[in-house]
């Protein structure tokens, strides 16, 4: 007789084994059913490729982390904002608010500097060697050396310190770090003390230049000329933005009050509309154009009722008449005004950028130099033709005997913002700019803008221990690598080519650069966005205040550079003229002690 325990020894076995049997078969079914799987999918890969089958998974799932994070980062700016207004304002709210309203230049910088010393800010500027932002050793040491030589007469030390004080980022005093401290844009006083004394020395050296013998002033006259190229040009860039292109009306006429609009200046699509004005006008004609009450009567793109707008859309394609925008542009260019006749006009060198329609396009400049034939209404319709808005359409060039004619070029052309809203790189290579000053209005652009230590003019209003981070260091590192981990899926999408259609796409939008040396962004709202194509009528005085007011705290650095820079030109000019003169001297001598030249001039009179 079995034992019991053997019994149910036995019956554990047979269930384990059933178990075992069971577990087999269904490992035995997955396989299979992994295998078809397995065999359909090579099948489908075979047959389609790799490509069509697995794109739209990458992208459905890279556009959902973007979306996710995007929302994310919408909630992070959001808390940022209402902690530095709620919770660390309260002692200076009053008058951060006063210079949020004024209109006044001087009324907003005593009320920043009011600020500066409730903040103990002004103490900060005279204490040079406070701060780990720039080389103050360095910028010390060479502005005692230029005031030593300047006051010793010796050009030959003082060209030699020249050749330091033009490096780019010098010791750090071009970083806007440095401005971002004060709510007037103001830097230390060492920095500006340094830059007064340059400018001192340049206009010393411009002086001293007549007595000194033609040989030396050759010599000086050819360093001067590099000096130059090294510190090279301020350029003024004017992106797109549809109706958020007003606020540059105010950046304009801040720049002409301070005499410092620089001469090179580049625009695209509303930008293109702004620079068409300043191209064909002189100073004096533009303190009357560009007041707002002449804007307001010009400023009409939009004026359509948008029962007329969809049937145009419904029947042909697009919201807006071409040539009803061409009527109403060449106000703003003059008239047929060419690229050439407008800087012979004005002297200011004046860009505009277009895109070449088509999958195989690429950014286009047109200027003076590039196209000085090309009718300058006609490029700024270019640039802001989308298909949507207006049809894609061809450049007019203006022949010697006056009359316009399409330009001999197959493409046509479109909005210049999808695939180079700033060309600041060819800009730079064509014009020696190497200092530049962007103004930033496009609507996808403007709520990436976030500069977590503080810029110039704006500082931080967190605190210190924590780095002066914007809400402290854990939401400002959130917000950085939230935005870069976008820009990496965006560009992971841009260069697998999934969702790039005739350029247009992840890197026509979002991809480019589009922040200079100098970026003035306004703080968009929804009433920005719910007015995007629309006229501004009234609302022209607000986007033309702000727009002021976003110039004024970057300033006192755009002075400083805009300052050397003429110092510079200014003493190169007086230098070679001062050398043809002395040229033209030697040679009247070398005629006169010539017997062959004497008797020859003789024999005439």
């Amino acid at each position: 007789m079995e034992s019991p325990m053997y019994a149910n020894l036995a019956k554990i076995c047979s269930a384990m084994i059933d178990i075992n049997m069971a577990v087999a078969s269904i490992v035995f079914e997955y396989n299979m059913l992994f295998v078809v799987l397995l065999l359909a999918s090579s099948s489908a890969l075979a047959v389609f490729g790799t490509r069509r089958v697995i794109k739209w998974p990458i992208v459905f799932i890279l556009m959902g982390v973007v979306g996710s994070e995007l929302l994310l980062y919408v909630v992070i700016r959001v808390v940022v904002h209402l902690f530095e207004y709620y919770f660390y304002t309260f002692s200076a709210r009053d008058l951060r608010e006063q210079m949020s309203k004024t209109t006044r230049y001087k009324e907003w910088l005593a009320l920043g500097e009011a600020l500066d010393r409730m903040k103990k800010v002004d103490e900060w500027r005279k204490d040079s060697s406070s701060d780990s932002r720039y080389n103050w050793a360095l910028i010390k040491t060479l502005a005692e050396q230029l005031h030593k030589y300047r006051v010793d007469g010796n050009p030959e030390k003082l060209l030699q310190v020249f050749s330091q004080c033009t490096r780019k980022n010098l010791g750090g005093i071009w970083k806007e770090k440095l401005y971002s401290v004060s709510h007037t844009g103001r830097s230390k006083d060492a920095v500006h003390a340094f830059a007064d004394e340059l400018v001192l020395s340049m206009k010393w050296l411009a002086v001293h230049g007549k007595k000194m013998e033609r040989d030396n002033l050759k010599h000086t006259v050819k360093f001067m000329k590099r000096v130059n190229r090294v510190y090279g040009e301020v350029g003024l860039f004017l992106s797109g933005g549809s109706s958020n292109g007003n606020y540059h009306w105010g950046v304009i006429r801040a720049l002409l009050d301070q005499k410092i609009l620089p001469r090179y200046i580049s625009g695209t699509s509303a930008g293109a509309v702004v620079v068409s004005l300043l191209g064909t006008r002189t100073d004096k004609e533009l303190l009357v154009d560009m007041s707002p009450a002449v804007l307001k009567r010009q400023l009409k793109c939009f004026s359509e009722s948008w029962v007329e707008v969809l049937n145009r859309l419904r029947k042909k394609g697009h919201l807006f008449s071409r040539r009803n925008w061409i009527e109403k542009i060449k106000w703003f260019s003059n008239g047929p005004t060419t690229f050439r006749e407008a800087y012979e006009r004005t002297g200011r060198v004046i860009n505009i950028n277009v895109s070449e329609a088509g999958e195989h396009g690429h950014p286009v400049m047109l200027n003076h130099d590039t196209a000085p034939d090309v009718v300058i209404y006609s490029a700024v319709i270019a640039s802001a033709a989308m298909t949507i808005f207006v049809k894609p359409c061809q450049l007019l060039v203006k022949g010697k005997d006056g009359k316009l004619s399409e330009r001999h070029c197959r493409s046509q052309f479109v909005d210049g913002c999808f695939q180079k809203d700033l060309p600041l790189r060819e800009m730079s290579e064509l014009y020696n700019i190497r200092f530049s000053l962007v103004s930033q209005v496009s609507p996808h652009v403007v709520p990436f803008h976030f500069k977590s230590q503080g810029e110039s003019g704006m500082p931080s209003r967190w605190r210190k221990s924590t780095g002066n981070f914007r809400g402290g260091f854990l939401l400002s590192a959130l917000e950085m690598m939230l935005k870069t981990d976008m820009r990496k899926n965006l560009i992971i999408l841009d260069r697998l080519g999934l969702v790039n259609k005739d350029n247009i796409g992840a890197t026509g939008l979002f991809l480019q650069k589009f922040e200079g040396d100098i970026t003035l962004v306004p703080s968009l709202n929804v009433r920005d966005y719910v007015k995007l194509i629309s006229d501004p009528g009234e609302e022209l005085d607000r986007y033309y205040d702000e727009g002021k007011r976003l110039i004024w705290k970057k300033m006192p650095v755009l002075k400083m550079r805009m300052n050397i820079g003429e110092a510079i030109e200014n003493c190169l000019r007086t230098l070679e003229r001062e050398l043809m003169m002395k040229n033209a001297a030697l040679e009247l001598k070398r005629r006169q002690s010539d017997p062959g030249l004497r008797s020859f001039f003789k024999h005439f009179t």
